[in-house]
C-alpha cells in the first residue's frame, strides 16, 4: 500500500491583509487631544505674554516720554524747577497706575509718602525708593523744588515696573485689560 501525502489537498497559506491606517487606535486619539490641548495651552501662554510685553513697552515709552519732557528743558530756570516737578508727578503717576493693576486695590489705592515709597521697596526687593535717589517721589507732589538724579528716578521706576511685568500670577488669573478708558499703564 502506498502512503499517501495527506497534505496535498490542502490549500496554499493565506496572509492577512495589511494593517489599514485607518480607524486608529485609542492611544492615537489619546496623543492626538493632548497634542491639541497642549497647542491650545502653548498659543494662549504666548498670546498672554505678547500682551504682557506690549503692556510693558507702553508704560515704559510712557515712562520715558515724562523723562524726555524733563530733559528736553535746558533752561535751569523756573521752567525746568516746574518740569521737575512734573517729572516727579509724571513718575508717581505711572508707578501708581502699574501697581493698581498687578496688586489689590484696597492695598495700594491709599499709600502715599513713606508708606508708598515701603511699598515700591517691599515690592521691588530693594531699598532703591526709601534709601536712593528715587526717595523723592514720597513728596514729589509737595515739593517746592525739584532736587535729585531724574535719571536715577527713572531707572528705578523702569525697573520696578520691568519686574511687575515680568512676574506671573500664581492664581493664574488673566489681567484686566487697563487700556480701556484713559489708563495706559
Amino acid at each position: 500500500m502506498e502512503a499517501e501525502d495527506p497534505l496535498v489537498d490542502l490549500a496554499d497559506i493565506h496572509l492577512p491583509g495589511p494593517v489599514s491606517f485607518w480607524p486608529l487606535a485609542p492611544g492615537w486619539w489619546v496623543l492626538a487631544a493632548v497634542l491639541v490641548i497642549v497647542l491650545i495651552l502653548a498659543g494662549i501662554w504666548y498670546v498672554r505674554r505678547w500682551q504682557r510685553l506690549r503692556r510693558l513697552g507702553v508704560v515704559l515709552q510712557e515712562l520715558q516720554s515724562v523723562y524726555q519732557t524733563f530733559t528736553g528743558q535746558a533752561d535751569p530756570s523756573p521752567t525746568q524747577n516746574t518740569a521737575g516737578l512734573q517729572f516727579l508727578h509724571g513718575c508717581n503717576e505711572i508707578l501708581k497706575r502699574v501697581a493698581l493693576i498687578h496688586f489689590p486695590h484696597d492695598e495700594v489705592a491709599s499709600l502715599n509718602g513713606t508708606q508708598w515709597l515701603r511699598f515700591l521697596d517691599r515690592t521691588g526687593g530693594g531699598q532703591e525708593f526709601t534709601v536712593g535717589d528715587a526717595k523723592v517721589l514720597g513728596d514729589g507732589s509737595y515739593r517746592r523744588e525739584f532736587s535729585g538724579n531724574a535719571r536715577l528716578i527713572h531707572d528705578a521706576a523702569a525697573r520696578w515696573i520691568r519686574l511687575r511685568y515680568q512676574t506671573v500670577s500664581v492664581s493664574g488669573s488673566s489681567q484686566p485689560d487697563y487700556h480701556s478708558g484713559e489708563q495706559t499703564a
